[in-house]
């Protein structure tokens, strides 16, 4: 496989070279239950992914990003391969195709919400600006700060929720709201992130010269950081309880 040769964010450690054609997306967890997962985001040859969302959310939003629809062929389906280490048998690898035609479904579900659940404020998220309800995203290897809860449903994206929550009600907190607020929590939390990749996928090239637009600013920032190496980029993440 080729490799190619370049700086990879801190969190990942600086000089290691990334495979061509993998993007690999390593997600720590502050919880003690957990230990690392691997995410491999296997594309066609020849295409190339030029951003990752990388949140809790990263294992998946390669597959649900408007603007990664928009870099690779409508046709051409990612594989999505999760791996946990050490963790409770009931919970298994998932190996996910999912294709253009798939995510253009799935987010006309999501059209008419995303507004309500989605704000703006750059005054109260330090390095990114985004920030709603209990979330705080940072984009590209940084921390993300997430409550226990809703990183686990995080891990939900594209699979039914009633029939999954079965392998994580023994990992989820123990307070009384919890279960009722799991819904509400995971669709929050994904119309949030799918407002923020048409965003960017949106806004970019009018704000990327604002130097006063700190969501601009940052943008300008990642594509500066990955413009050696569109072909393959690898960075981690962490989560914390707020």
């Amino acid at each position: 496989m080729q490799r190619v040769p370049g700086r990879v964010p801190n969190c990942c450690g600086a000089g290691a070279e990334v495979p061509a054609a993998v993007c690999v997306v390593t997600v720590a967890s502050a919880a003690k239950r957990f230990a690392a997962a691997n995410v491999t985001v296997a594309r066609p040859a020849g295409q190339r992914i030029d951003l990752v969302y990388c949140n809790t959310e990263a294992l998946l939003s390669v597959t649900s990003a408007e603007y990664f629809w928009h870099v690779l062929s409508d046709h051409s389906p990612l594989q999505v391969e999760i791996r946990w280490s050490r963790a409770p048998p009931s919970i298994p690898t998932w190996r996910i195709p999912v294709t253009a035609l798939h995510y253009a479904a799935y987010r006309e579900t999501l059209r008419g919400h995303i507004d309500s659940y989605f704000k703006l404020n750059a005054n109260t998220a330090s390095d990114v600006g985004i920030e709603w309800d209990a979330f705080k995203v940072v984009l590209r290897g940084h921390v993300v700060k997430t409550n226990y809860g809703a990183a686990l449903l995080l891990r939900l994206e594209l699979w039914d929720l009633e029939s999954e929550l079965q392998h994580y009600e023994q990992l989820l907190p123990t307070d009384a709201g919890a279960a009722s607020s799991l819904v509400t929590t995971r669709i929050a939390h994904q119309q949030a992130l799918d407002k923020l990749a048409w965003l960017h996928y949106r806004d970019y090239q009018a704000r990327k010269h604002a130097e006063g637009d700190k969501v601009g600013k940052l943008l300008a920032w990642l594509l500066r950081q990955s413009a050696p190496k569109h072909q393959s980029l690898r960075c981690g993440v962490g989560m914390t309880n707020l």
